[in-house]
């Protein structure tokens, strides 16, 4: 079985009105590309948040990030209801 990372970080970069052309923004790429590099060298592992579109998340899964949270996996749920 791996070992689970010590440190988990949630990225969340997003602009204030969303374009699908946010996926391809090099330098949203370069960020979260430093971000990765940081992870591995430290042992944190990254997820990346306020994923809402399916651009996002291949554009994601194509620079390394592995898991992520937002509207297009499901909508917020109220804690009281969950369990």
């Amino acid at each position: 079985m791996a070992e689970k990372p010590a440190w988990r970080a949630i990225v969340g970069v997003r602009t204030a009105q969303p374009s699908p052309a946010d996926a391809a923004d090099p330098i949203r790429q370069a960020l979260v590309a430093g971000m990765l590099h940081f992870a591995s060298s430290t042992g944190v592992e990254i997820i990346a948040e306020g994923v809402e579109t399916e651009p996002e998340r291949l554009a994601l899964q194509g620079l390394g990030v592995s898991l992520g949270q937002g509207y297009l996996f499901g909508r917020p749920v109220k804690l009281q209801n969950r369990r």
